[in-house]
């Protein structure tokens, strides 16, 4: 199988121009439904990885000088995994590329091949079927493509409900925290706005809250810590709203742990202020949203005291944030 995989990307590699065409057929050759189950040709051995492993690698690889490529390889891909959850496991680097994949904004070719070249519409009809169809209608000739397709593949898996896909979601949104909190890119905390770090930090949040429906009681611990690193550090704002955001999801979800984190955090006169602020208005959210009556009235008990003392802040976001959650 290794030497037909490594026979077919020579193949590919020979071709000056990068078609629609042979691009989807060599994808829907090699990544066959029929094979793509067997998990020995994804897992590694003495060897080096197994073959479909190395062909994922070397297409993503690829991508990153070819959008035409990632995106045809996100499309069929994405709906792969979604029949088959069990392999993911075996692609956790290379969901994080495409989830924190950019590149060039609009291909111009790319819609008139598929519209004029009955061929390239053939091909491309034959690759697995997209997790959602009408997201990639409306994305697949855009950069944000490769970050949908992930996206949606998480949302639907969320839905499938299916022990593999749960611990495929989990391990995913481990690996995107262990990078915000340890990657030498994502966790910069001096960067210019709109710089390719500052991008890449605002990718990698919104994804994990999209992955925000998968963390339960088994791995809480391990998000919380993350999170609250992330927190500390210093952030751009549209880094920030999406921190903000994936805590309030997590500590609504789990009522309990507000008082236990949060309360001590509004003691500890050595925060940041900047974090404060972020802390002040993942606060204020819980309190505000809580659904039951109940968990909203101890929130409201064990929360808002702490943060009354903020109102006489000189720090302006964290004043403003306290003045206008306690109003």
């Amino acid at each position: 199988m290794m030497q037909l995989v490594k026979s077919s990307w020579i193949l590919h590699l020979s071709c000056n121009k990068r078609r629609i065409a042979p691009i989807a057929a060599l994808l829907s050759a090699i990544l066959h439904p029929s094979i793509f189950p067997n998990l020995e040709l994804h897992q590694a051995n003495e060897k080096g990885p197994g073959p479909l492993k190395w062909f994922v690698e070397n297409l993503l690889n690829e991508g990153s000088k070819s959008p035409r490529t990632i995106r045809l390889a996100a499309l069929h891909l994405s709906g792969l995994w979604l029949m088959y959850p069990k392999t993911l496991k075996f692609y956790m680097e290379e969901l994080k590329l495409l989830a924190l994949y950019g590149s060039v904004a609009f291909d111009e070719d790319f819609e008139s091949e598929l519209s004029e070249n009955h061929e390239a519409r053939f091909e491309v009809s034959m690759l697995a079927q997209s997790p959602d169809r009408e997201f990639t209608e409306v994305f697949i000739n855009t950069e944000l493509y490769a970050r949908v397709s992930v996206a949606a593949l998480f949302h639907q898996l969320k839905r499938l409900g299916t022990e593999e896909a749960l611990q495929s979601g989990k391990l995913f949104l481990l690996k995107l925290l262990d990078s915000a909190v340890n990657d030498n890119d994502l966790s910069k905390e001096l960067h210019k706005k709109y710089s390719s770090v500052h991008r890449r930090k605002v990718r990698v949040w919104q994804m994990i809250c999209v992955l925000s429906h998968y963390v339960e009681e088994d791995i809480i611990e391990q998000v919380t810590s993350s999170v609250h690193i992330c927190l500390y550090r210093n952030n751009l704002p549209a880094v920030r709203q999406f921190l903000e955001t994936f805590a309030i999801l997590i500590y609504l979800k789990f009522p309990t742990l507000a008082k236990e984190q949060l309360v001590p955090i509004f003691h500890d006169n050595e925060m940041r202020q900047q974090a404060l602020s972020s802390y002040v208005f993942i606060a204020a959210n819980v309190m505000l949203h809580s659904r039951e009556l109940a968990v909203q009235r101890n929130h409201l008990n064990q929360l808002l005291p702490p943060i009354i003392p903020f109102l006489t802040s000189h720090h302006h976001s964290l004043r403003s944030f306290t003045q206008v959650y306690v109003i």
